[in-house]
Parts: C-alpha cells; sequence; structure tokens
C-alpha cells in the first residue's frame, strides 16, 4: 500500500506538518498507545479525529498501513467526526480497499448520525463494515 505524500498541513505549523502528527494506533481496549514495533493480539484502533477530509489522508493511510502490517482487523473510529465531505466519504472506501490488500479487514466504528446518513446515501453502508451503537 502506497502513501500519499504532501498534506497540506495544519494551520500554524506550516506545510507538511498534518505528516509529522502521530496516528493514534493502539490495540482495542487498551487505555494506552501501543508500541508501533511490538505486534498484539486483537484488533488495533485508528482513531479518524473530528475531520474526515482529503487534506487527512497521508496520516489515516500511514496509520492504517501500520495498523493492518500487525493486526488482522482495524478498528477505524470515527465517533469524533464533525467534518466530513465527499473526498473523506472516498477517503472511508480507499482505506477498506488497502486493508483489504494487506489482509487486513477494517470496521468502521461508532459513526455520528450525520456520517452514517451520508454512508447510505451514497450506498457506502454494503460496502464498508459498520458498527453502529444502539440508541440508549
Amino acid at each position: 500500500m502506497s502513501t500519499a505524500g504532501g498534506g497540506r498541513g495544519v494551520p500554524g505549523r506550516g506545510p507538511g506538518a498534518a505528516d509529522d502528527l502521530p496516528a493514534v494506533v493502539r490495540p482495542a481496549g487498551s487505555g494506552e498507545r501501543a508500541d508501533p514495533d511490538v505486534v498484539e493480539a486483537g484488533p488495533a484502533v485508528v482513531e479518524v479525529g473530528p475531520r474526515l477530509l482529503a487534506s487527512e489522508a497521508p496520516r489515516l493511510r500511514n496509520a492504517l498501513r501500520r495498523a493492518g502490517a500487525e493486526h488482522d482487523l482495524v478498528e477505524l473510529r470515527v465517533g469524533e467526526v464533525v467534518t466530513f465531505d465527499t473526498a473523506g466519504l472516498g477517503l472511508l472506501l480507499g482505506l477498506h480497499r488497502l486493508a483489504r490488500a494487506d489482509g487486513a479487514a477494517m470496521v468502521v466504528v461508532a459513526p455520528p448520525p450525520r456520517l452514517l446518513a451520508a454512508l447510505r446515501r451514497k450506498g457506502l453502508h454494503r460496502v464498508l463494515v459498520l458498527e453502529v451503537p444502539l440508541p440508549d
């Protein structure tokens, strides 16, 4: 899986700064970040954060590549997403394909209602594996 380079950066940090941010990859159920050099049993967790945009692609691809290399199952946690666009939806599909190419399965965990509705409108709920929490 190849990683696109040249992120737009983070405001106030300059060009390419997004690529410098550490990706959060940890074993599921762990309260701490995993050492990226340690292979552990069970799924890995990749935290997406508040933005699901094309500018996040390099960071998320790197995180998914590391997680998929060490685990058979990757949980992509999207519960904090507040901003997304069509490119972000396409990014989810691309991440799904990259995980499969690396021999891992990817589960999109806890999509917020707006994101879930967008995934359904685009038919991506038929392709992606979604884990949606039941309402209280």
